[in-house]
């Protein structure tokens, strides 16, 4: 067995033509439906387990920026999406970030349309942009891409969470098992059992996630995001 970091966009591509049974953890749910849709004569031999963790999507704000963070800390994900203020969002087609965001929004027509002239390629690269204060936008981000940026350089961005239901990433267990090899789908299962021992779920926490519904994982680890909760 081997184990690989990849982000979920080019694994996506690599398992369409999946000829040998791999387990993929996603960010999002929206990656495995892509996978579906990319991979019909798989289709049957995807499982779409359960989550493992998650991490909800915030703004991420200038830490010096205090009446922003304030402005929109008090307004929901779809009042945050369809106002008039400046906002960053990660390309929605390449992004899991960027689509859930879009999906949160009751009215999209005429946001999708203003949100289109603010987007970036990536998280990672509106997080560099936001830090170096290239660009002053707030970003659409996960939790956990925001607490990684803050324990590598720390008090430069705050981690804004507006109201009410909160989208988030939600890290499925997902199975492709082209020859429907019983001794695979068997250590699949042990597998899952694993992710859920105290090891596991600390070096989670760890990385900045959340439990599956969205609770702190509280530990002594420095990834570790504190007890605020979010609204499902």
């Amino acid at each position: 067995m081997s184990v690989a970091l990849r982000d979920s966009g080019s694994a996506e591509q690599d398992l369409v033509s999946a000829t040998v049974p791999s387990v993929w953890i996603p960010e999002s749910s929206t990656w495995a439906a892509q996978l579906v849709t990319d991979a019909p004569a798989l289709a049957a031999q995807i499982v779409v387990g359960p989550s493992v963790a998650s991490s909800p999507l915030v703004l991420a704000v200038a830490k010096a920026d205090a009446t922003t963070a304030d402005q929109f800390a008090a307004q929901s994900w779809s009042t945050v999406l369809t106002g008039s203020s400046d906002l960053d969002l990660p390309d929605p087609t390449q992004t899991a970030d960027g689509a859930l965001a879009l999906l949160s929004v009751d009215q999209p027509s005429d946001s999708f349309t203003r949100l289109a002239k603010h987007t970036v390629p990536t998280v990672g690269s509106g997080l560099i942009a936001l830090v170096s204060a290239k660009d002053s936008s707030p970003l659409v981000a996960s939790e956990q891409a925001v607490v990684a940026v803050d324990l590598a350089t720390p008090n430069k961005l705050t981690a804004v969470y507006p109201t009410g239901k909160t989208p988030s990433l939600d890290f499925p267990f997902v199975t492709i098992n082209p020859g429907q090899l019983s001794v695979f789908a068997k250590a699949a299962g042990q597998l899952v059992k694993q992710l859920q021992t105290p090891d596991a779920l600390a070096a989670i926490d760890a990385q900045g996630l959340r439990d599956p519904v969205g609770d702190p994982l509280i530990t002594a680890s420095p990834g570790g995001i504190g007890k605020a909760k979010i609204s499902a």
